[in-house]
């Protein structure tokens, strides 16, 4: 990610949104920093794209029948089985196995997929070429969803990877009152309160994105 691009995005939108606090004290927060709504999704345009792509195309061809033929891998397809198969789990278990399922495919820079420093993949388009950080993370929230996961206990949150001095973006969820970290570097699950070297800026679903840090 361009975090030079990404520092002058977030800081000039924080004012709108730092009046509006999202929950309430007793709630857990992401990685244990404060954090502020906002309802204005048209400042994360890839964002937005990629959702759209997914609705209008993905999503319908993913519950229609795939009789493979030549160059025809049925992804959607497979991908759908897959949360079908583990859809009889329990919510621990379907994050474990959608967490590692995802990590299978390798990392590849966006540079390298599309030509660009910065997209953000469909869940087909990852399982056709792979991606990067925020590649994976889309791909486990779409999957959630599928298997029933409310919108609120999931986000997408873009952070600033202390160790590497690299911005990282990670999916959490919700689960027993805490938010657990599905991470492409981490193949472990645990609770983002535990995670010590990740300083998250903001985190975004379908309906909000909150403010973390200012960069």
């Amino acid at each position: 990610m361009n975090r030079r691009r990404f520092s002058q995005m977030l800081v000039g939108s924080a004012v709108a949104a730092a009046s509006r606090p999202v929950f309430a004290q007793d709630r857990p927060r992401v990685f244990g920093h404060p954090e502020f709504r906002s309802s204005d999704l048209s400042l994360f345009p890839k964002w937005q794209r990629m959702r759209t792509r997914y609705t209008t195309v993905e999503l319908p061809q993913s519950e229609r029948s795939c009789l493979p033929a030549p160059g025809e891998r049925c992804l959607l397809q497979q991908w759908r089985q897959f949360l079908d198969s583990i859809s009889p789990l329990d919510r621990t278990s379907q994050i474990r196995e959608v967490n590692q399922r995802m990590n299978l495919a390798p990392y590849i820079e966006d540079i390298n997929n599309w030509g660009v420093s910065d997209y953000w993949a469909t869940p087909g388009e990852f399982f056709n070429v792979s991606g990067d950080c925020e590649d994976y993370a889309i791909a486990k929230y779409k999957s959630l969803r599928i298997l029933g996961f409310p919108n609120e206990h999931l986000r997408v949150v873009v952070l600033r990877d202390t160790n590497l001095n690299l911005i990282h973006a990670v999916l959490v969820v919700m689960s027993d009152n805490e938010w657990m970290v599905l991470d492409n570097q981490i193949q472990s699950i645990m609770p983002s309160t535990a995670v010590y070297h990740y300083y998250p800026y903001y985190s975004i679903n379908e309906d909000y994105w909150w403010l973390h840090n200012q960069p």
